[in-house]
């Protein structure tokens, strides 16, 4: 199998494809040499390689783009997706907006590196945002706002009087929402304590919170730094420039790993950064 993979480069395979084979039905490959390659052989093979590669061989030739487009293959490759999820980047720069994705490792080693892969750029329209203020308003708030989508319907969920800033409090950063073990959770820097507010009964809006004292190192990292979210094994990942920040809150111990392809980018402006991200095929 490794010696196939590294056999089918992008204008490789095309060749390959096109001289030796045309389609016979939706389950063999009618051969031209003595040696076919089956179908799904070819779908095992495609399931293995990047999304990005993937929409180039989709382009190619409509035999590569009919076997692209099955279902059984769409459904394999989000499958293996799946096992492999990897972290997002969205980049502001120069008008434009980049997406970049990595590995997302598993309890990855200190000082560590990954590869950046780039997508295709988007141009950003100039955004100003217009209020609408009230005269003689000079207060505001934030609510969480749910929306269920077969009745489509919008509701609230209240927020935890400890949640409301402390006249006092003037080392607050913003509040955000993450997925906290598959329930919503609330980070925030109060001072020099991480604060995580965790959604235990939504029906009857019960939260938790979870206070942690960070040492000196941690605060410097995490007050300048931008939120990723919490990987599946409880660990806090936060990015600086082209650095990603793994924060053990049990253990307090914090690990960087370097991304390599986000230096030229100097200096960048990130947007949102996301963990867990998978490819998927499936056309709309």
């Amino acid at each position: 199998m490794s010696s196939l993979l590294h056999e089918f480069s992008q204008n490789g395979l095309c060749a390959l494809l096109e001289s030796r084979h045309e389609t016979q039905s939706s389950n063999s490959v009618r051969e031209h040499s003595p040696d076919p390659i089956p179908v799904d052989l070819l779908i095992e093979i495609f399931s293995r390689v990047p999304l990005k590669s993937i929409a180039r061989f989709h382009c190619l030739s409509k035999f590569l783009a009919s076997i692209l487009r099955r279902h059984d293959f769409t459904e394999l490759f989000l499958t293996k997706s799946l096992t492999r999820p990897r972290l997002l980047f969205t980049v502001k720069t120069k008008g434009k907006l980049l997406f970049y994705s990595s590995p997302q490792p598993h309890n990855p080693d200190d000082n560590s590196s990954l590869v950046a892969t780039s997508y295709h750029p988007t141009l950003v329209p100039d955004y100003q945002p217009t209020y609408i203020c009230k005269p003689g308003t000079l207060e505001g708030s934030f609510v969480i706002v749910w929306f269920d989508v077969r009745p489509e319907k919008f509701g609230f969920i209240n927020k935890d009087e400890d949640m409301l800033p402390k006249p006092n409090d003037y080392d607050t950063s913003p509040s955000t929402l993450f997925n906290y073990k598959d329930k919503l959770g609330i980070h925030c820097l109060v001072e020099e304590n991480l604060v995580l507010w965790v959604l235990e009964d939504a029906g009857n809006h019960k939260w938790s919170k979870h206070s942690y004292v960070l040492s000196p190192l941690g605060y410097h990292i995490v007050s300048r730094s931008l939120f990723f979210g919490m990987t599946s094994t409880g660990e806090i990942v936060y990015s600086w420039n082209s650095s990603v920040w793994f924060y053990n809150i049990e253990k307090n111990t914090i690990k960087r790993v370097n991304i390599q392809g986000l230096e030229e980018l100097e200096p960048p402006t990130f947007i949102n950064n996301f963990l867990d991200y998978v490819e998927n095929m499936k056309f709309l």
